[in-house]
């Protein structure tokens, strides 16, 4: 081996004690830290040589390549040098061959509530049970079992146990960032620390420490893994922009670049355009490419600029994601989709130090890579330094995803710390400097991730907290929340929990607020009531606060206070305790979700499954089934009649909130919305009678058919039922057994009025599935619990909380399930009756027998509502017809456009026959390029006037085209896909000036068909047909609603 090789791989020495000599150590614990040698030049090398350790003799080297400079040391703090040393070397791959136990072990501890805390937080590695083969000195070589020897067929099977080592290392490789910054994969370097006190060397002026155990160097196959994936992976190469191109252009820059497969620079070098006109900037990049790409949302372009909150000041802000997906190319191994931007709501990070400073990774299941490749993936993205939008980014937390078509992914947090758009500051930070208050998108300056989570998390105050507990608290600063009421410290109470005489915490998770901070944040919430309970995140606590009857708990100034208990406080210390000085962001009260009224609930599969266990009746279940699919039946064809206008928009809106998704960031592009019930509130907006056209039955067809698919996975609205917030009794007035239930309205299916007194009822907490996860409670009003509303208040006597017997639950935002048909209580108990036939099927029985006949009967009673008699809408044709009458001889120049729509009619056909084999994505990206098509078709060349009036008016075009396009297929559903929009217009201008208004999106979906506007219509409807009307019913009905 040349001297030139060696010096590219440094050896590192174990320190010994002062009585041995130097040459002995030279001589007999000289290793070789290097695994592999990059054959890289000019290119970072993340993975030279690793926080690794040896592989065996073979490795050991025979010559002296470095002359290190050794620092014996005076160990005065034996044991905490040792744990501190043996904590910044531990081997990741033992602790991740060995994590099954590692696991169990610290999911224990955790949960245990008698667990003695280590005094360090870096022990923490350390008490992680590492497997015995750690402890054996330096120079013994490891044993390779064939359970650990690297093989290409092992697999990993287990995506669960992928997400336990996945975020072992992103947890482990955190402990690391608190010693060092950065992860430095040539050394496990510690400069911050006093040299004089840890056993240490210096090669070539580094400083680097090391450990009495033993070390296992990084396999040769992980290493280069790791080494393909920093050099020509997806983050793997800093793209230079110009100084004057704001982020949101580097954004949708990169996202486009990314789209087409080409470089970014190329890309730059053909825009020439303005940033800030969007639609000229789009065009320009349009013009590279001709797969359909989804563009971006102009109101969150709008609003991706400086601190990327939305100019609506609707507290929402500006995100930015993308997602990994496997590529061709072997060495890069990962592709990189770049996504819109959109709005969502933000999280306590975000708001301190910028949303655009932050980025979600989503990374596909790893179930087919070998074990290698996915311990590979996975440490690079926790430890390496990853380049995008001409900034550098750290991962630094990990969470599962929930499943998406049965494929379970992993969503990675990155942070920006640094770039070549932040300013760089006259001297440098420290290490826990954090950023000021308030920066903008162009104003940032380099921080380090580990200030980012100091900020959060003190190290120094939370050092006895469990590694992977802590880990899972960064959390609380991505927890998306709304922003209300800045607190002060002193207005900020730490309280003890409430025990049982058994020592079990009775109101765990849950604590009171002042009512009037609670109506303060109620305004600034717009909400129309005040709630009893808020689900919600400050400081370092979470969990719900409960409104108390009046404010003299504890008089502050502003009348404004708040309790954190022992069970809340996630992070130390308490805000009232902390000596630090607290920005607002620290103190504001975050609010993730409140119940303004309850409704009717779902009784889903896991439900049935314990209730038949119980001993309920198939029979009394297929009873309460058909009722429910009546009752909305019914409802469904009292609403779609033409004089029914108001009546539609209401049950389509309603329809809407239970199946909101992502949809309403869609681009929409002058085209209709791709979601059913959009497209029918969309047409009916604009005029159309809910059955005038074949089209808007067809809509109305799929949305019954989507009522009983939903049906078919069980989902059954209960009317007698609902979901509610669980809290404990905070004045400790409900006995052992009771429960209290009370609602702001009443209950709308007349089965309950304002309050349950003296009724039987189940509750239950999800998923349930055990019998005692569903239990039998005594509802009952009590005065003292009056004041609060839609939530269901749970006893804080006796000896067990009511809410760890349902599943395990606590009181920090759990939802409960609540049953009150008398007689379902009462069968949930009885003995089960052996005679029943078919009982153990009672799912089938519903899904396959019930539910289907149910589906077949309303289907085919709605098609013979429908009838088959149908006419050309006139409206529609007219824009067409004027122009066939000015066209005269020359309408045969019409002839070429004819055969255009054909052609994209022929390519939406396509796009049908692909979606029956791919998935919905794929299909709506097909659908956006054939819109794209249709609007591509121009006016005729013809020296006709009209023709060069269309040339000049555009707008003019696309309505006459539309028409024209009708005309040619006035039943076919592609005509409204394509031209939907201009449809629309069509048909609300043929009401004539005046009974039409022009509304923006944005107001447009803040519209909503009020409780009373319908009622006072149906009352007029009853006046007309001579019907007689209780005036006072009437009224009384406006007052409760």
């Amino acid at each position: 081996m040349s001297n030139n090789k060696r010096a590219a791989s440094p050896v590192l020495y174990r320190p010994v004690s002062p009585s041995t000599p130097s040459s002995t150590l030279a001589k007999k614990r000289r290793l070789d830290f290097t695994g592999e040698s990059s054959k890289t030049s000019g290119l970072p090398t993340p993975l030279a040589s690793g926080p690794l350790n040896h592989t065996s003799k073979q490795n050991e080297l025979k010559g002296d390549p470095i002359s290190p400079t050794l620092h014996r040391s005076t160990v005065s703090r034996r044991q905490s040098t040792e744990s501190l040393d043996s904590a910044v070397t531990t081997s990741l791959d033992d602790l991740l061959h060995q994590f099954g136990a590692v696991s169990q072990t610290s999911r224990h501890a955790a949960n245990s509530k008698t667990a003695t805390p280590t005094n360090s937080f870096i022990r923490k590695a350390e008490a992680a049970r590492l497997p015995a083969s750690v402890h054996e000195p330096i120079g013994t070589p490891p044993s390779l079992s064939s359970a650990t020897k690297p093989t290409s067929t092992n697999r990993v099977s287990n995506t669960e146990s992928f997400s336990r080592q996945s975020q072992l290392i992103f947890h482990q490789s955190q402990v690391q960032r608190r010693l060092n910054d950065p992860i430095d994969w040539e050394a496990i370097k510690v400069p911050r620390f006093d040299a004089e006190n840890y056993p240490h060397l210096v090669i070539n002026g580094d400083i680097w420490y090391t450990s009495k155990r033993k070390h296992k160097i990084l396999k040769p196959a992980v290493k280069r893994i790791v080494d393909e994936l920093a050099h020509f992976g997806p983050f793997s190469g800093p793209v230079t922009f110009p100084t004057a191109t704001p982020f949101r252009a580097r954004y949708e820059i990169e996202r486009v670049a990314r789209h087409c497969n080409m470089r970014t620079q190329d890309l730059l070098a053909k825009l020439d355009c303005s940033w800030d006109d969007y639609d000229e900037f789009w065009s320009a990049l349009r013009s590279n490419f001709t797969k359909p790409l989804e563009k971006t949302n102009p109101r969150v372009w709008k609003g991706a600029v400086n601190d990327f909150k939305s100019p609506d000041d609707d507290d929402s802000v500006v995100t930015l994601s993308a997602e990994l997906t496997r590529s061709e190319e072997k060495r890069s191994r990962f592709a990189l989709t770049v996504n819109t931007m959109k709005y969502e709501r933000s999280h306590r990070f975000g708001r301190r130090f910028g949303s655009d400073r932050f980025l979600e990774l989503i990374v596909p299941q790893v179930g087919r890579m070998s074990k290698d490749e996915h311990e590979a993936v996975t440490r690079w993205l926790a430890t390496c330094k990853h380049y995008l939008f001409g900034r550098t980014w750290r991962a630094f937390y990990f969470e599962n995803r929930k499943a998406v078509g049965g494929k379970l992914t992993a969503k990675v947090t990155l942070f920006a710390v640094d770039g070549d758009d932040f300013i760089k500051p006259l001297s440098q930070p420290g290490h826990l400097d954090v950023a000021p208050q308030g920066q903008l998108s162009s104003s940032h300056t380099p921080m380090t991730l580990e200030a980012m989570i100091n900020w959060l998390i003190p190290f120094n105050k939370n050092d006895k907290q469990k590694d992977l507990k802590l880990f899972q608290r960064i959390h609380l600063g991505l927890s998306r929340t709304t922003p209300t009421a800045v607190l002060q410290k002193d207005e900020i109470f730490f309280v003890p929990d409430m025990k049982s005489p058994t020592g079990e915490t009775m109101n765990d998770g849950c604590s009171l607020m002042s009512r009037s901070l609670a109506h303060h944040i109620s305004a600034m919430l717009s909400l129309s009531h005040m709630p009893a309970a808020f689900q919600a995140r400050i400081s370092g606590a979470k969990g719900m606060w409960i409104v108390d009857k009046n404010d003299s708990r504890h008089p502050t100034a502003r009348n404004f206070w708040v309790e954190i208990n022992e069970s809340q406080l996630k992070i130390l210390p308490p805000p009232s305790e902390d000596e630090r000085e607290l920005d607002s962001e620290q103190l504001t009260f975050g609010v993730v979700k409140w119940f303004e009224s309850l409704a009717p609930a779902e009784l889903n599969m896991q439900l049935l499954k314990v209730l038949q266990h119980g001993g309920i009746k198939k029979e009394h279940v297929e009873e309460l089934v058909k009722y429910e699919i009546d009752l909305v039946y019914q409802e469904f064809k009292s609403v779609v009649k033409p004089n029914k206008m108001i009546q539609t928009r209401k049950w389509l809106q309603r329809w809407l909130r239970k199946s909101r998704t992502e949809q309403k960031d869609k681009r929409v592009d002058e085209a209709f919305p791709l979601n059913d019930a959009s497209k029918a509130l969309t047409m009916v907006d604009a005029g159309f009678t809910p059955l005038g056209v074949p089209y808007l039955q067809q809509i109305f067809s799929s949305l019954l058919s989507d009522y009983f698919n939903q049906l078919e996975s069980l989902h059954l609205k209960v009317s007698c039922s609902t979901y509610a917030f669980c809290i404990a009794d905070p004045y400790g007035v409900l006995e052992p057994g009771e429960v209290h239930l009370g609602f702001s309205r009443a209950w709308e299916d007349g089965f309950f009025g304002t309050e349950l007194d003296d009724i039987d009822v189940l509750v239950a907490r999800l998923p349930a599935h055990v019998p005692t996860d569903i239990q039998k409670r005594r509802a009952v009003y009590k005065r003292e619990l009056a004041h609060l509303k839609d939530v269901m208040v749970f006893p804080t006597t006796g000896d067990i909380p009511l809410a760890s017997e349902l599943s395990g639950g606590d009181y920090d935002g759990d939802t409960v399930w609540k049953l009150g048909v008398p007689k379902l209580p009462e069968l949930a108990h009885k003995k089960r009756d052996d005679a029943l036939i078919d009982y153990d099927h009672i799912i089938d029985y519903l899904k396959f027998k019930v539910i289907d006949e149910e589906k077949s009967r309303v289907l085919s009673d709605f098609k013979l509502f429908c009838g088959d008699t149908y006419q050309k809408d006139e409206d529609l044709m007219q824009p067409w017809l004027v122009a066939q009458e000015k066209l005269g001889k020359d309408v045969h120049i019409m002839d070429p456009i004819r055969a255009q729509i054909q052609r994209v009619r022929n390519q939406w056909i396509c796009c049908r026959s692909r979606s029956r084999q791919s998935d919905t994505k794929s299909y709506e990206s097909d659908v956006l390029s054939a819109i794209d098509n249709f609007n591509a078709i121009k006016p005729p060349k013809s020296t006709n006037p009209l023709c060069i009036a269309w040339e000049y008016c555009p707008n003019e075009w696309k309505l006459v085209r539309s028409s024209y396009a009708y005309s040619l297929m006035p039943q076919n559903k592609f005509v409204f896909l394509m031209a939907g929009y201009e449809l629309c217009v069509i048909k609300a201008k043929s009401k004539g000036d005046g009974q039409w208004r022009v509304v923006v999106s944005e107001i447009h979906s803040a519209l909503r068909a009020s409780r009373n506007s319908v009622k006072a219509i149906e009352v007029e409807d009853m006046e007309e047909q001579g019907d007689v009307v209780d005036a006072s019913a009437t009224q009384s009905d406006k007052d409760s609603a």
